[in-house]
């Protein structure tokens, strides 16, 4: 394949304000999110764009490492070799990155990569990635920690009526029991066919994610594709897997914390996590 030389990119960044404060168990209230683009022009009249995003935090500190750092050290690179590219920033910005905003950094220019290459073999992504299917199950779920429970059922019906047969909730409050009776109360909405699963970003220790986890094991919390139990995300996922291990002893509801842990460096923590599950599925034959 020839060399697809970057000839420019073009970085944005956009806030977009709410029409109502959203909250949740550990990021706080979120006024607006944060929008950061990037647009890849190549020499020979493609162009890509890819973006990334935040709760309204961070996003300008993400827009200067893609317009001060990034950029600079890509003009003239092989758009085609995303591989290469990627292994380019990674390394290039490894003292100060490892993750956080240079995962978010690097999101947005990965895409724009795959926006061109798509374009260029007329094909959409998926099927670049080896899919068979341009279809795939999802879930409807939303900032919704500070909702009465009144709206927080309105806006699960809300949900169900656009067709979703999965959704999911925050929860984290100070008192769990009112994590349960909300709980309950989308269970009960519901009814036992739609998918249920609970986000509790990061807010519980492992002591409070066994005392939720036990009272909410009759609501048949699931994790939507495959049967698996809910996602829970808590602090567990900064501790060692020894302790993770420790809370599968204590409950039903497998813990996953994935959402922080996801870049290289880390992904041993996936595949423990993965493991975990698959010699959950193996005992239950």
């Amino acid at each position: 394949m020839p060399i697809r030389k970057i000839k420019s990119i073009k970085n944005a960044i956009y806030n977009i304000p709410l029409k109502e404060v959203l909250s949740d168990a550990k990021h706080g209230d979120h006024t607006h999110f944060e929008i950061i683009v990037s647009t890849i022009f190549t020499d020979d009249g493609y162009e890509g764009t890819g973006y990334t995003y935040t709760g309204g935090k961070g996003g300008r500190a993400i827009f200067s490492l893609l317009e001060d750092e990034i950029k600079p050290t890509l003009i003239g690179a092989d758009a085609n070799d995303i591989q290469a590219v990627w292994n380019s920033m990674y390394w290039n910005l490894h003292y100060v990155g490892r993750g956080g905003i240079l995962s978010f950094a690097m999101s947005a220019i990965d895409i724009a990569l795959w926006d061109i290459k798509c374009k260029t073999l007329g094909k959409p992504l998926y099927q670049v990635a080896g899919g068979a299917s341009d279809r795939t199950k999802c879930y409807a779920g939303g900032i919704d920690l500070n909702f009465s429970q009144e709206k927080l059922l309105t806006n699960i019906q809300g949900y169900l009526d656009r067709g979703f047969h999965a959704v999911k909730i925050k929860v984290g409050k100070e008192n769990y029991l009112e994590d349960v009776a909300r709980a309950e109360a989308v269970r009960k909405l519901i009814g036992s066919d739609i998918k249920f699963m609970v986000d509790a970003n990061y807010s519980m220790s492992e002591k409070q994610a066994i005392q939720f986890a036990k009272a909410i094991e009759p609501l048949d919390i699931t994790y939507g594709l495959k049967n698996q139990p809910c996602q829970m995300s808590t602090r567990c996922m900064d501790v060692s897997p020894m302790r993770r291990q420790y809370l599968w002893q204590w409950v039903r509801i497998s813990i996953l914390g994935m959402s922080s842990r996801m870049h290289l460096p880390n992904l041993n923590w996936v595949l423990f996590n993965l493991m975990h599950q698959i010699s959950v599925a193996l005992r239950a034959g």
